[in-house]
């Protein structure tokens, strides 16, 4: 699960949909996927979660120990908003059960699905 500490939607992060991203970078998808980027807007819900600290390995970090190469590492970092959005993601390796939620909103109605219950 991919995370970010910036509660807003318009901080970039790769979250436009694909009619957003550059021809440039759709004709990288296709050659490196075999696929453009599908149109999906990826801002419309946000979970907020409060988590233990220990799950949430900051994503440039947990990239490496992954072995991501610099190549693929830069082309996230850039269609995602830059080093700075880069710098507020998080990577969780496991499912984030319901009891974690806080709140979920909907920007697209911009309305608050409520806050679940939690501890």
């Amino acid at each position: 699960m991919w995370l970010t500490s910036d509660a807003s939607p318009a901080g970039g992060h790769g979250l436009a949909n694909g009619a957003d991203y550059s021809e440039e970078i759709q004709q990288a998808a296709l050659a490196r996927f075999g696929t453009r980027i599908t149109p999906v807007d990826k801002t419309a819900v946000r979970f907020t979660v409060r988590l233990p600290r220990a799950w949430a390995k900051p994503w440039r970090a947990w990239a490496d120990r992954q072995g991501m190469r610099t190549e693929d590492m830069m082309t996230l970092i850039e269609s995602g908003g830059g080093v700075g959005a880069a710098e507020t993601w998080y990577v969780v390796e496991r499912p984030i059960e319901r009891e974690y939620w806080r709140e979920v909103v909907t920007f697209s109605t911009d309305e608050s699905a409520g806050s679940p219950p939690g501890p």
